[in-house]
């Protein structure tokens, strides 16, 4: 009699012995030419795309060889479509809107010897913004302006000015409004496309940093932060948060506090990058100004604006 035989039982255990082999190599076959077919696809997606450049997802700091971009990719690509078998260049079309919107992706991080404080402005310009500019070229201290969005000949002109006084000019935001902006990754390029279109009209520099509205991980953006930042990656560009808070958006605020504030921040970070705003009602910021440099410069601090050579402060993702 076969079954119940031991000669039944070797058979079986040989059969099992086979389908374990068989069918992860099966698997992996099949998985392998979907992922092959996969890059192949995503590579086609930017008009003029080669080997070795921003676009293409196999170059350094591309989508599929940069781990905060490959990261972003697969939580969108998770996010299923239609039979949950989506195409990929439906769920990423977004990588082939803007094909000028891309910086270069070469640079070090490096860090300076001396203490260094990085000054940024937020939500500028504004009838503050002459002022500021005065009191920095007073102190000989370069700054970094993270801007929102304003195109009338006077705004241009103080764009203009912050360049030519060796300022960096960096994108904030065009509506500044959250629920509109990070209501998905195409809504978010659309907004920060109209400012640093704008900013590259005005001055001739491309901007190569921006400034997430309300930081890069706030209660607006949970849901798309994490493919944002990869493709805001994969085009080249840094953010920058901040790990220093000046409080110049407190109710109570004074000179007095928003200088506290900032020289015991700074005295806690090797490399410091404060946030402050550059709106019209924020008259305590600017007589706060000319004492947080005093102050640091005498303590040993130099000042510089941001570029991408400096180490990013970012907001850890949350649990």
């Amino acid at each position: 009699m076969y079954f119940g035989s031991v000669r039944f039982f070797k058979h079986l255990i040989l059969a099992a012995a086979a389908a374990m082999i068989i069918v992860p190599t099966i698997l992996c076959v099949h998985y392998g030419l979907a992922y092959y077919s996969l890059r192949q696809e995503l590579a086609s997606e930017r008009p003029g795309s080669v080997p070795g450049s921003a676009g293409d997802p196999k170059a350094p700091g591309g989508l599929l060889s940069n781990p905060v971009a490959h990261c972003g990719f697969n939580l969108v690509y998770a996010a299923g479509g239609e039979n949950g078998n989506p195409r990929a260049s439906d769920l990423l079309s977004y990588q082939s809107k803007y094909p000028n919107l891309y910086v270069d992706n070469d640079f070090q991080y490096t860090i300076p010897d001396e203490k260094t404080v990085y000054l940024t402005f937020d939500d500028g310009p504004s009838s503050l913004t002459p002022h500021v500019l005065d009191v920095l070229k007073e102190y000989d201290v370069k700054a970094t302006f993270f801007i929102v969005y304003k195109d009338s000949e006077t705004a241009k002109d103080l764009y203009r000015r912050m360049v030519d006084e060796g300022h960096t000019i960096a994108v904030h935001s065009t509506s500044h409004i959250y629920k509109e902006i990070y209501r998905s990754v195409d809504t978010y390029l659309a907004d920060f496309a109209q400012t640093a279109q704008l900013l590259e009209s005005a001055t001739g520099v491309r901007p190569e940093l921006f400034r997430f509205p309300g930081g890069s991980i706030n209660a607006y953006n949970r849901s798309v932060y994490m493919p944002i930042i990869a493709e805001m990656s994969r085009r080249g560009y840094t953010y920058y948060d901040w790990n220093v808070g000046s409080g110049d958006t407190a109710h109570n605020k004074t000179a007095r506090t928003i200088c506290e504030n900032v020289i015991n921040g700074c005295a806690a970070h090797h490399e410091s990058i404060v946030l402050m705003h550059d709106l019209a009602s924020h008259d305590s910021t600017l007589a706060a100004l000319p004492e947080i440099i005093h102050t640091l410069k005498e303590s040993g601090y130099t000042f510089a604006a941001l570029d991408k050579d400096v180490q990013p402060a970012a907001f850890g993702y949350p649990d």
